[in-house]
């Protein structure tokens, strides 16, 4: 986003409010997050939503009951066919509400925790916690399809954990020939 150094959210300090109040240097993360949460202490029709890579924030117009995206990057607003467009997201996602939809309090609560704390454990090697923190949240949102590749890479790490790897083209090679 403008104004970050680290705009994929690679840095876990990064994703952090207190990290963005302080530096004033956001990404797609804490930028959105922080819209909301001060948003809805001001009375405000506000929630968070997704697209693909992506973290925004919906902006409820309460007469008509429409939503528009407020792109927290740039302070622009724009339509779901302009993200459509522009994240190139697929039929299928939009046929099942996966991005775009406006989030409930607990869908947001959970998108944190996905944005966070799933590539902390992951970064850490902690494939139980991992995978009990994708269920959780899969639980609250099921449509969650970052915390769902984390949960497969929870499995993967358990499942070499226990002596199993992934076999290379040699390795497929060796089998035939055996």
């Amino acid at each position: 986003g403008r104004g970050s150094t680290d705009p994929r959210g690679g840095d876990l300090s990064n994703t952090f409010l207190s990290t963005y109040f302080e530096r004033r240097k956001g990404q797609c993360v804490a930028m959105p997050i922080a819209i909301v949460v001060i948003g809805q202490k001001l009375g405000l029709p506000v929630t968070m939503t997704t697209g693909p890579y992506h973290v925004l924030v919906k902006f409820g117009d309460d007469a008509t009951g429409q939503w528009t995206n407020l792109e927290a990057t740039s302070g622009k607003f724009r339509f779901d066919s302009q993200y459509e467009e522009a994240l190139r997201i697929p039929k299928e996602a939009n046929d099942q509400s996966t991005f775009l939809r406006p989030y409930s309090q607990r869908e947001s609560v959970a998108l944190f925790a996905t944005t966070t704390l799933l590539p902390h454990l992951k970064a850490q090697g902690q494939p139980e916690q991992l995978l009990q923190a994708t269920n959780l949240i899969l639980a609250i949102n099921p449509l969650d399809v970052v915390a769902m590749t984390y949960k497969a890479d929870a499995w993967y790490a358990k499942a070499e954990s226990h002596g199993w790897r992934a076999w290379t083209e040699a390795d497929w090679s060796r089998y035939l020939d055996h």
